[in-house]
Parts: structure tokens; C-alpha cells; sequence
């Protein structure tokens, strides 16, 4: 089960899947993006649309453009 839940006072959408855990991403107005805030304090840029399509993929042979 993946929940995903909007966090509007933090402008967060939390994300909790079965494969990764649970994970807080904020939007990135120059990317368009929703970023993992974890990766963007190391440096990196995890986004949620790559971590749903990588986790679609794994699961379900699904290939996601999103």
C-alpha cells in the first residue's frame, strides 16, 4: 500500500511506500519538480514522479512517463 498525503501548512506532500519507506518531498519551483528532501540536503535530486515510476517499474514491469 503507498499513501500519499499533501502536508499544505509544511507545502509538503509526504509520500510512504512499501519498497522505500517513508519520505517528505517539497516542490522546486526551477525544476517543476517535487523534490525528496533528503537528497537535496546531499547534494542530490530525487524526484517523487522518478521514484513512483522506478518503484511501477520494479513492481509491476510498468513503464511510467511522468
Amino acid at each position: 500500500t503507498w499513501v500519499l498525503n499533501k502536508q499544505t501548512p509544511n507545502r509538503q506532500i509526504w509520500w510512504s511506500s512499501p519498497i522505500s519507506g517513508p519520505r517528505r518531498y517539497e516542490y522546486d519551483p526551477d525544476s517543476s519538480e517535487w523534490i525528496y528532501t533528503r537528497s537535496a540536503e546531499n547534494g542530490g535530486d530525487e524526484t517523487l514522479s522518478n521514484a513512483i515510476a522506478q518503484e511501477f517499474q520494479e513492481i509491476y514491469g510498468i513503464e511510467l512517463h511522468l
